[in-house]
């Protein structure tokens, strides 16, 4: 009996040998690596979440504009800048204003501001992601919402470079979202779509089509994602 108690005191103080630690630590290193491609797409996939939440809040601001400006959208033309108005509150004007200034009375001005916008960010401050991270079609610039046959299939605000998109501006949208850019509609619901359904989808945003629209979006511009150089 001494000698078990003996033999069992001797494992305890052994500990792990030098290959024992290595094979653990290989083991873990392996894991890590089998679990981090799953970790980052994560924490993408959230922070696309917190985009889309910003747009449906946008939405929820765009809604209470309309209620009391007979049911009509903001109308960017000759409207405020929007990164001065951010950075002091002041209304500066500008010949294409920014539709975040107005619907900010009804909402929080950080909710325009896009958290996976990298190409918006690099040398501009947060006062130019507030003016450029969603986008809005100039065809809707003060349109009635009565004009919308089909407003859950209008995109009404997106994920672009830029404050205001057209029929030859596609390349304004970012699709920034693991290849995904996440859309605001006109009846309030936010989705997502990929860029390659962007790219052939300018009705998406020209619902009020005119006969050049589909030609001149396919031949101008197609939907960016972080990184293009178009």
């Amino acid at each position: 009996m001494h000698g078990l108690v003996g033999e069992v005191k001797l494992i305890r103080r052994r500990g792990f040998t030098l290959i024992e630690l290595l094979v653990v630590i290989s083991v873990i290193g392996i894991l890590l690596t089998l679990m981090l491609p799953s970790l980052r797409k994560a924490r993408l996939l959230t922070i696309q979440s917190v985009c889309a939440s910003n747009l449906k809040q946008s939405g929820y601001a765009g809604s209470m504009y309309a209620s009391e400006n007979d049911s009509h959208l903001v109308n960017e033309w000759d409207g405020w800048d929007g990164a001065v108005f951010y950075n002091s509150g002041a209304y500066s004007k500008t010949i294409f204003g920014s539709h975040q200034v107005e619907l900010s009375a009804y909402s929080n001005k950080d909710v325009f501001i896009c958290p996976s916008d990298t190409r918006a960010s690099v040398g501009r401050e947060k006062a130019e992601k507030f003016r450029v991270d969603y986008g809005m079609p100039i065809e809707y610039w003060g349109k009635s919402l009565a004009a919308f046959e089909k407003p859950a299939e209008s995109g009404l605000n997106t994920d672009t470079i830029w404050h205001w998109i057209n029929h030859n501006t596609a390349n304004r949208i970012e699709a920034r979202h693991l290849d995904d850019a996440n859309i605001l509609y006109v009846d309030g619901h936010v989705t997502s779509k990929q860029r390659r359904v962007l790219n052939n989808a300018p009705a998406l945003f020209m619902p009020f089509q005119t006969w050049n629209t589909v030609g001149n979006w396919v031949s101008s511009g197609f939907v960016r994602y972080p990184g293009d150089n178009q």
